[in-house]
């Protein structure tokens, strides 16, 4: 359980409008004062003073309200703040004042990223203790919850009340992605790795043959396994460890326009790393995962099959931004060459293919590319970059509005023209291969 303390942990707004019974109310009463001062009759005068005294009562209690500067300690419980997508998390807050004994809930809000919402709220009143119980469902990822709101009325509903709880450390939710049940090609997306490497190391004439996978276009003939491919009824290929990376690094340029839309991209970008990066590890490679975004960068240890859970805690710890800034560049592509530096200085201490995910947006994002292609060949790695584009995503596995065409042409001609710029080198692919 969490307690919130006045001043230290929290901050209070309190703000008053006019509700449903003003205009009605505030009209009876004028008729009946002026009905009763008018025929001086002693019923409409004492129905008029039961009236004034109805709205004097109104008023004290919106003036009590008004002084109130908090609420005293503010008991909030959860059982957990990790959930998997698709679960709900249930917060139960609990406010004591002798206020909520005249007052009843209306509704109550969060003050948080777009990516969380409220499903349900449960409100309790006994006395003068309020318990509001907020179940909440979200997108994968890290969460913010910066506050509640607390919509209010009086019992005759002449004003409305609005109390806004700021906390002052922000509360963090958790929401780790699932895994997509779909049939991914992991091999002839992302060569020069193999998925039987870890089972056996059979030598042969000198050279160390790691492991047999099925023939694709464009491999050589010398390297069918005809045995292999007498078992398998279909071709088999041998690969070799000259020609093979046990080291991948997996390198993610997220800007804010991923976390727009329902669903938004990043949804269905975390699900798809989730699934690469099992496939990765469960295959007896070894995996390094480095997040980037407008506002944080997220580096993981080396993962393998034997600390996988690690890549569920990194991709739910992207963090979903409060404000989202529309701009016409990304902050995180630029420092993208630096970041692959910095990871590839960490992980790849041997051969090292490098696997990199963002929406080149500009020409700068172009020249950082080269450059980091061009640093990587010295080192005799390798890079394969996958062109994220978000509008394209959420074009793919769900729908856009018709408004966003345009930018869903605009990413396909930058995709033609990032093609076009290494085409000689064959590095680049759209995500809708892997989709």
């Amino acid at each position: 359980m969490l307690v919130l303390m006045p001043e230290k942990d929290y901050k209070m707004n309190v703000y008053r409008d006019k509700g449903k019974g003003f205009y009605p109310i505030t009209f009876i009463i004028s008729i009946v004062t002026s009905t009763s001062i008018v025929l001086q009759n002693y019923i409409f005068t004492l129905f008029a003073i039961l009236m004034l005294g109805l709205l004097a009562l109104i008023i004290s209690i919106a003036k009590t309200l008004n002084d109130v500067k908090n609420l005293g300690g503010i008991s909030i419980s959860y059982s957990t703040l990790t959930i998997i997508e698709n679960e709900q998390i249930d917060i139960k807050m609990e406010l004591k004042h002798q206020l909520f004994e005249v007052l009843r809930i209306n509704k109550a809000l969060m003050i948080s990223d777009i990516g969380i919402k409220i499903s349900k709220t449960i409100p309790r009143k006994i006395k003068n203790l309020l318990t509001i119980e907020i179940l909440i469902h979200g997108y994968s990822g890290r969460h913010q919850i910066k506050g509640f709101i607390i919509f209010l009325e009086d019992p005759f509903l002449y004003f409305r009340y609005r109390i806004e709880i700021l906390l002052k450390e922000s509360l963090y939710i958790d929401i780790i992605p699932k895994q997509l049940y779909m049939e991914i090609n992991v091999e002839r997306n992302i060569p020069y790795i193999s998925y039987e490497a870890h089972l056996s190391k059979h030598k042969g004439l000198g050279t160390n043959i790691l492991g047999i996978r099925e023939y694709f276009p464009g491999d050589d003939y010398r390297k069918i396994d005809w045995k292999a491919t007498a078992r398998a009824l279909k071709l088999m290929v041998k690969e070799f460890e000259t020609h093979l990376y046990r080291n991948v690094i997996f390198i993610v340029s997220i800007h804010d326009k991923f976390f727009l839309g329902d669903p938004p991209a990043i949804e269905i970008l975390l699900q798809l790393l989730l699934n690469l990066s099992i496939r990765i590890v469960e295959s007896g490679l070894n995996l390094g995962i480095g997040v980037i975004t407008e506002r944080e960068i997220l580096i993981s240890n080396k993962i393998t099959r034997h600390n996988s859970k690690y890549i569920y805690t990194l991709l739910a710890s992207v963090t979903w931004p409060l404000i989202i800034e529309k701009k016409s560049y990304s902050s995180a592509n630029r420092i993208i060459h630096w970041f692959v530096n910095e990871l590839v200085g960490r992980f790849c201490s041997e051969s090292c293919l490098v696997v990199i995910f963002m929406d080149v947006i500009d020409y700068l994002d172009i020249e950082n590319l080269k450059r980091i292609l061009k640093e990587l060949m010295i080192r005799r790695y390798i890079l394969k970059t996958f062109l994220i584009n978000p509008t394209l995503i959420r074009f793919i596995t769900s729908s856009i509005d018709v408004e966003e065409f345009k930018d869903l042409n605009n990413e396909i001609n930058m995709y033609k023209h990032v093609v076009k710029h290494f085409k000689e080198f064959n590095i680049v692919s759209s995500i809708a291969d892997l989709l």
